[in-house]
Order: structure tokens, then sequence, then C-alpha cells
């Protein structure tokens, strides 16, 4: 990838992670410092808590780069549902796996040439990147 395209990009993952951007709400900040109780807190018993949304997250997000290096998607078993173990510890590995995969998201956007990125799958489409 072109070093510019490559910083643009990787950059720009950046802000939408950590909260340097305009666009959105930064899902790490609002999320990183957050108690295991907090996390799994419901605004009504229909809605998912923080923990289901970050997990949802992840997983959409390992998807897609497993797509872009045409390796098999994440399995989805695990989007969305209840944590296995509702504690301390576990959200804070869940977070800290949540960071690890930002890490890996933004080293892959530096991996890939534009024609790469910017390439239809074997039918011609770029559903990938939906």
């Amino acid at each position: 990838m072109s070093d510019a395209l490559g910083a643009a990009l990787r950059d720009a993952v950046e802000r939408l992670f950590d909260g340097r951007n305009y666009s959105h709400a930064p899902i790490w900040r609002q999320v990183k410092d957050l108690s295991a109780e907090q996390a799994l807190w419901r605004p009504s018993p229909e809605r998912h808590c923080i923990r289901e949304i970050v997990r949802h997250v992840a997983i959409w997000k390992q998807r897609f780069m497993d797509s872009l290096a045409g390796r098999p998607a994440a399995p989805l078993d695990r989007d969305w549902g209840p944590p296995q173990r509702p504690d301390a510890a576990a959200w804070a590995a869940e977070l800290e796996g949540f960071a690890a995969l930002q890490r890996a998201w933004v080293e892959t956007y530096g991996a890939f040439t534009p024609q790469a990125l910017l390439a239809p799958d074997a039918e011609g489409r770029f559903e990938r990147f939906a």
C-alpha cells in the first residue's frame, strides 16, 4: 500500500476506536473503565448489555479481517447472548482481547495494497466491506 494511503487508513481506524474523531462516540473510551457489573447492565430485558455489544463488534471486526485475508469467517456462535462468565476477570480479559483485536485491525489495513482492498470478491461483489 502506498505510505500515504496506509497511514491514512491506519489513522482512521485508530481514531474511530479511541475517540480522536468527530463522527461518533468512541467505543473504547465508552467501555474501557466500566466494571463487569456496569457492562452487564441492561436498560430493559429485551435490550443488549454493553458487554454483548462489545463482543458483537469484535466478532464482526474479526470476520471482516478474515474476509480480507481470505480466511474462513469467524463463527457467529458467540454473537449476542450473555457471557459465559460474568465476573470481573472475564470482563477484563474480554477488554484486553478487544484492544488486541483493534491493534490487529490497524495492522490489517497497513498490510494490504490498494488493489487488494478494492478488489471485488470471486462473484464480483464488494460485500466484504458491508
